[in-house]
């Protein structure tokens, strides 16, 4: 008879203990944020008056941005432009500023790790000469 009863108390124990397990991982929910691939140039401080600026790529693409003032503009981003090599020229009245660089390529996802989209962006810095 005591056999029965240990083997009862043996599949007691281990229903209990398997209820006990950690808890499953909180499941990630994923916002539904967009983003677009392209390159940002920030102008490294600020033209006095209207300003423009230019993008091009080695090669021939060029992007171009009119800004009527400073406060219109903050970094701009250009959509779907993202070439190996580019030149920014900043032009400003008289004045002019530029650089040539291989834009560092980044991965975003705006929707955290493990959710979509995955987008490819790159931002240019450009001093202006003030």
């Amino acid at each position: 008879m005591r056999a029965p009863f240990v083997l009862l108390l043996f599949v007691a124990a281990g229903s209990l203990l398997a209820g006990c397990s950690a808890p499953a991982p909180p499941q990630q929910a994923c916002t539904m944020m967009g983003c677009e691939d392209g390159l940002s140039v920030v102008v490294e401080g600020t033209p006095v008056g209207a300003y423009r600026i230019e993008a091009r790529a080695a090669g021939g693409e060029t992007r171009v941005r009119e800004c009527a003032s400073p406060q219109q503009c903050g970094a701009v981003f250009f959509a779907g432009f993202l070439p190996e090599e580019v030149t920014v020229e900043v032009i400003g009245g008289a004045q002019r500023s530029s650089r040539t660089v291989r834009p560092v390529v980044e991965s975003v996802q705006p929707n955290g790790r493990d959710c979509p989209p995955t987008c490819r962006q790159a931002r240019v810095t450009v001093p202006w000469p003030g």
